[in-house]
């Protein structure tokens, strides 16, 4: 019997590549997007296999304050995000019941993976970038150079720490990524390189 999947991201991203190939082998239980309908409508996936959340309304109007100003609407557009991060979740747990694996990009994932491993089923988290410890450092010390100070939102850090300890297992793009982790003592038996060339 194949494992179904469950995917949760707040955007695109290659989730809807990952998600095809699954739908392909009958083995997408179901895709959970940030993003509305109609940017995703062409991704050739039965709409019944996508799930898009609140009709995609947090990602249209952090596009549309971003277009206004970046700086001014800066805060309003995190708030936005951390929104959407909860409406992913709630929605994503609709699918528990019908899924075997749940792989979710970090910051979006959090509760739902407990619920699956309570259910000892499978969270698997995606990190696209380095440890969030890792990250903060860097984009601080180049900040610092433009005497400007620099914080990952508070909010969204507590969550992302909770994830990588969370997940079962945990994918990074690339070697530099893993390092990251490894910095910081993390336990490098969870860490998986996505695309090894």
């Amino acid at each position: 019997m194949k494992n179904k999947f469950l995917l949760s991201c707040h955007g695109r991203f290659h989730y809807f590549e990952i998600a095809k190939v699954l739908y392909k082998n009958d083995q997408l239980s179901q895709i959970v997007s940030g993003y509305p309908w109609f940017k995703l409508k062409n991704e050739n996936l039965p709409k019944n296999k996508v799930t898009t959340v609140a009709f995609g309304i947090f990602t249209i109007l952090a596009a549309l304050l971003r277009k206004i100003s970046l700086t001014f609407f800066k805060k309003l557009i995190l708030i936005l995000s951390n929104i959407q991060a909860i409406y992913i979740i709630k929605r994503s747990s609709n699918f528990l019941d019908n899924s075997d694996v749940f792989l979710a990009l970090s910051g979006g994932g959090l509760e739902t993976g407990k619920l699956f491993k309570k259910r000892n089923k499978i969270y698997i988290c995606e990190r696209s970038s380095a440890h969030m410890l890792e990250q903060q450092e860097i984009l601080r010390n180049e900040y610092l150079k433009y005497n400007i100070h620099f914080n990952i939102d508070p909010w969204a850090m507590d969550r992302e720490l909770k994830e990588y300890k969370e997940a079962n297992f945990i994918l990074v793009p690339s070697e530099f990524c893993r390092s990251s982790f490894a910095n910081i003592k993390f336990t490098i038996r969870k860490l998986y390189l996505t695309l090894q060339i």
